[in-house]
């Protein structure tokens, strides 16, 4: 977003003196690093006072070392393309960023400059680093975000992660605010800073908004969805909680104001004579109540399912809720003067739960937006009951829809589990506009105007699934965004090295069941695999004296696995695929190796043990059945001339796996050593020599990583210094010296060397990796959420040389 400033008179001079009066790097850069601290605190402020806000916001050094409160103003400032670019950069992961140091935000200002392709920038942040991005996809970043909410904690209820529930925005004080409701409580944002103007302490579900005796409050409640209506001209806040009581909170103070009582449901307000709220309850009715007197009025009833999704309008001067059935298969209208039933819109019938509903005036006359869990959406005319048009085009079943006004026309904006919102004028039926980078599904959506520019706010899953405690908010008038390299649409789950008619290639794989061959020195894809069902897992190998990738998939649909499309090799220099004879049924897992001068894949399946192929022929030579379980993940070595697979152990009845590795000799399918001493499972392991002696190298849920000597079985190293469970691990020998990457989800990556057991550095990233693999030539490819990253280590080894 934009919001220019008229330059003031002498502004111009006195930024320019604050600027100069900077001490210089040796390239005569700005030495942002010494600068006073008034001017890392103020020098934006002088800036947009003088009109050069772009001048100030293209210095990498200023976005590295300046205080992130005053640049987060000055990004709304930005108006030429490069500095367009720079803001799009700071806000990707400003979230992360903004509370670490100078060293850490540079690190991250680099790769996600890298996200954005903005190649000479994150050079400039990444100087005098131990690495520097090579390439990044970009399919978790948009110039479009705004900023992020962070204040929300994670807590559990029941067996799940609770993170932001439900949304809505108001205005306080003329300012725009958004009111979110979460397991940890309600808080209210200012829209135009980001700040957390209040905490209410009560936790709740879902949230609205309204205006009750000329000041905005918030109304907290049992259990259901969003909506937002004007009582009286005043706008109204109303979320859902976990009690028996409405309460109604003063968004001005933070202050309960009343406490209705005698129900545990959602609250809605309408339009009309009286302020009233529509709660509805676990019992299935719908309740409505008079603000004013904090009294119920009605009792709706007749509907044969919860109420999921709420929101009012007025028909022909009488106020009305549309009401979306949890598994009833139709959208119903209330009067809610009299309390009986208007409408049932049954167009869309599939009987799902949590329908979603908005309403909106189209032309002059009401009409309600609804979707039911399909990849549609109806808009309805509520004088008449019939359907206007039917929104179609999404790829993934629509979970939120809120309407709003862009440019005069009305429009609906939804989102769902494909991670992109879209935006449909409602007169036309069309989409105009979608929006990409989102890094999870959506669950909850609010818009509102800040600065008269429309913008959506967003919450649901993050990159890995579980429910997200941030709320994002996006620009839904930028126009076409900054160009980006697109990667997998879901969550990378491994990344391989190997090289193709002489060009080192990346081969990656993830949620979204691609295989994706890209050249390591670009990041330009080469070849997209489809091996038909969900990826298990990837290993590369020589065959015949051609570079292959081995694929495990399964179709996941029930009673559906398809047994001789399971496992299957791809020739990585044509793209074409050979399935696999024998066996494979269930695989989980692969590796590869060469024993007895024959090209082997180690793969684990469903009946709980590790099985032995010769590639050439796809025959099983044997199982290594002394493994008795399942082991997820696999290395290959070789120790005093046989080759081994060095796998953890997983329980066979709850497939968790735990804390010992076993290393089994792939020719006779004996037990070398079992490896104990990790305190938590082990969920990654690599392999590689050091000194002339094979080494294995493993990392789990207790935070370290251990060096283990294959041919004692003993522990060389314990490398300490992870906060968080270690998901990634590989390793190679570069330039003569054996190094280690690990990955974790303290989200940091570090660079180990395993003669000495050192840390060589560490690299800080806007989330964790879950993969990692080191190329011959040292540069590193990581999985990280759905993106793809390639990193040189080419600064920190030529420091070691």
């Amino acid at each position: 977003m934009t919001t220019a400033l008229r330059p003031e008179p002498f502004a111009d001079a006195i930024f320019r003196q604050l600027i100069a009066s900077l001490p210089r790097t040796a390239n005569e850069r700005p030495a942002w690093h010494v600068a006073e601290p008034y001017l890392v605190r103020h020098a934006a402020q002088h800036a947009a006072s003088a009109g050069l806000a772009d001048e100030l916001l293209q210095d990498p050094g200023f976005l590295v070392h300046a205080d992130p409160e005053t640049v987060t103003a000055a990004l709304r400032q930005a108006t030429t393309p490069d500095a367009r670019i720079a803001a799009a950069v700071y806000r990707a992961s400003q979230d992360v960023h903004r509370d670490l140091g100078a060293d850490e935000r540079r690190q991250i200002l680099a790769l996600d400059a890298a996200r954005f392709q903005a190649a000479d920038l994150s050079y400039d942040f990444a100087r005098n680093t131990d690495w520097r991005p090579v390439w990044a996809t970009g399919t978790e970043v948009s110039s479009a975000l705004v900023t992020t909410f962070t204040d929300h904690t994670y807590r559990v209820r029941g067996v799940e992660l609770s993170g932001v529930d439900a949304m809505a925005t108001a205005v306080v004080d003329g300012r725009p605010v958004v009111v979110s409701a979460s397991g940890d409580g309600v808080r209210v944002w200012d829209l135009a800073t980001g700040r957390t103007t209040h905490t209410l302490s009560v936790r709740a579900a879902a949230v609205v908004t309204a205006v009750v005796d000329g000041r905005p409050v918030a109304v907290i409640n049992g259990h259901g969805p969003v909506a937002m209506a004007v009582v009286d001209g005043r706008h109204v806040v109303i979320t859902a909680g976990e009690f028996r009581t409405v309460q109604v909170w003063d968004l001005a103070t933070g202050r309960a104001t009343h406490t209705l009582t005698g129900d545990t449901g959602t609250v809605r307000v309408w339009e009309g004579d009286r302020q009233v709220a529509g709660p509805g309850t676990y019992d299935r009715t719908v309740r409505v109540w008079d603000l004013a007197t904090n009294r119920a009025i009605h009792t709706i009833t007749g509907h044969t399912g919860d109420v999921r999704a709420m929101a009012t309008t007025v028909v022909d001067d009488r106020p009305v809720v549309v009401a979306g059935i949890n598994y009833d298969g139709a959208v119903w209208v209330w009067d809610l003067a009299t309390g009986r039933a208007v409408h049932t819109l049954t167009g869309d019938t599939s009987p799902v739960p949590n329908p979603v509903v908005a309403t909106a005036v189209l032309d002059g006359r009401p009409v309600a937006v609804t979707g039911s869990g399909t990849n549609a959406v109806w808009v309805w005319d509520l004088a008449t009951g019939r359907a206007v048009h039917t929104l179609t085009g999404d790829t993934s079943p629509v979970l939120v829809v809120a309407t709003a006004v862009l440019d005069g026309r009305p429009v609906a904006v939804t989102s769902g589990r494909n991670r992109t919102i879209r935006v449909w004028d409602l007169a036309t039926g069309r989409a105009i506009r979608t929006l990409t980078g989102l890094s999870g599904s959506v669950d909850a959506i609010a818009t509102a105007a800040v600065d008269d520019r429309l913008v959506a706010i967003t919450t649901g899953w993050d990159s890995v699934g579980g429910h997200d405690s941030r709320v994002r908010v996006w620009d839904l008038t930028t126009d076409a965004g900054i160009p980006t390299v697109t990667g997998h649409s879901y969550n990378v789950t491994a990344v391989l090295a190997a090289v193709v008619d002489g060009r080192p290639v990346a081969v990656t794989t993830g949620g979204d069941r691609a295989v994706r061959v890209r050249d390591l020195a670009t990041g330009r894809t080469i070849h997209t695999l489809n091996p038909g069902g969900r990826v298990q897992a990837i290993a590369t190998a020589m065959l015949d004296g051609r570079p292959v990738v081995i694929t495990v998939s399964s179709d996941d649909r029930p009673f559906r696995r398809a047994i001789d499309e399971s496992v299957r090799v791809w020739d990585l220099a044509t793209g074409r695929a050979t399935p696999l004879t024998g066996r494979t049924e269930l695989a989980e897992a692969v590796a590869t190796a060469v024993a007895d001068g024959r090209t082997v894949s180690i793969t684990t399946d469903g009946d709980r043990v590790v099985r032995v192929s010769d590639r050439a022929t796809g025959r099983t030579t044997h199982p290594l059945n002394t493994l008795g379980r399942v082991a997820k993940v696999v290395a290959t070595a070789v120790v005093d001339g046989r080759t081994v697979a060095i796998a953890p152990v997983t329980n066979a009845l709850t497939h968790i796996r735990e804390s010992t590795v076993r290393v089994s000799d792939l020719v006779t399918g004996r037990v070398i050593h079992t490896l104990t001493g990790h305190a938590g499972q082990v969920d990654a392991v690599a392999a590689v020599v050091v000194e002339g002696r094979p080494v294995a190298i493993t990392g789990g849920g207790d935070s370290t990583v251990r060096v283990w000597d294959l041919v004692t079985g003993r522990v060389i190293h314990t490398l300490t210094g992870h906060a968080g469970q270690v998901d990634a691990v590989a390793a190679a020998v570069v330039e003569g010296r054996p190094i280690a990457i690990t990955g974790s989800d303290d989200t940091t990556v570090r660079v180990w060397d395993l003669s000495s057991g050192s840390c060589l550095t560490v690299l800080t990233l806007p989330s964790a990796a879950k993969c990692a693999e080191i190329a011959a030539d040292g540069t590193v490819v990581l999985g990280m959420g759905a993106e793809v990253i390639a990193l040189t280590l080419e600064p920190v080894l030529r420091r070691l040389r």
